[in-house]
């Protein structure tokens, strides 16, 4: 069970970029995710500005575009981060988190991807290439993602720790 009370307090959150706040914040964002998952691991990206350690581990995903279609949009976004073509195979759970001023629906979808060896850690295209949020990308196992602080991990991720 996820407790929703410690990863919602916002002085987790002090030290989040202004332009982080300014892009995604003080507005609800309809996000999308994927689970792809590689010898027992799951593909995470880690982020920049999200919070005081500037460590934030999430699935690759992003914000459904207007008039965009669910399934399109985590292939675009799959695409701009890893650089990899994606399948959605199906829908798996439904989240909401609140990190003031951050407020996201996320849908996840289980995925698959044939050419695991295109893999490259993509952009933002919401930031300046400059100024980009993704630091890297890992392929995490459930041991891994239990050592992570709760604060550091998408809600989803969260949520796996205790199965």
């Amino acid at each position: 069970k996820n407790n929703a009370k410690s990863l919602n307090e916002p002085y987790l959150y002090s030290q989040m970029n202004e332009e982080v706040k300014k892009i995604y914040g003080n507005h609800i964002r309809v996000r999308v995710c994927g689970v792809l998952i590689f010898e027992n691991k799951v593909l995470c990206l880690n982020h920049a500005g999200l919070n005081d350690d500037n460590e934030f581990w999430s699935l690759p995903g992003g914000g459904v575009l207007l008039n965009e279609n669910i399934k399109l949009s985590l292939k675009r976004e799959f695409l701009e981060e890893t650089q990899l073509e994606i399948e959605v195979e199906e829908f798996i759970d439904f989240t909401e988190s609140i990190f003031p001023p951050l407020h996201a629906i996320e849908m996840v979808f289980k995925v698959s991807a044939k050419d695991l060896g295109n893999i490259k850690l993509g952009i933002d295209p919401e930031h300046d290439l400059n100024n980009q949020i993704l630091k890297s990308f890992k392929w995490l196992d459930i041991n891994e993602i239990k050592l992570i602080n709760p604060k550091n991990i998408q809600k989803f991720l969260f949520g796996l720790k205790n199965h």
